[in-house]
């Protein structure tokens, strides 16, 4: 099914985090085909969708936060 709707598919993205097993930032993906879900819940790397978010939560979760790196909040 995902193979043939491809490029017909919608996909939306919620709950960015950053997951230490695979060393990035991931959020979870579901696939929509005209408003139905498809493929629910799976996990895909962040950083291809919203680099710049990726890179704040990357540095928030894994490095220890903004205040570690000398970086003012915004």
């Amino acid at each position: 099914m995902i193979d043939l709707a491809g490029p017909r598919l919608r996909a939306s993205h919620r709950e960015p985090r950053w997951e230490a097993r695979r060393k990035q930032v991931v959020v979870t993906e579901t696939l929509l085909w005209k408003g139905l879900p498809v493929r629910e819940g799976r996990a895909v790397p962040f950083g291809r969708i919203d680099p710049a978010e990726a890179t704040r939560i990357f540095i928030r979760e894994a490095l220890g936060g903004d205040e570690a790196l000398g970086i003012a909040a915004a």
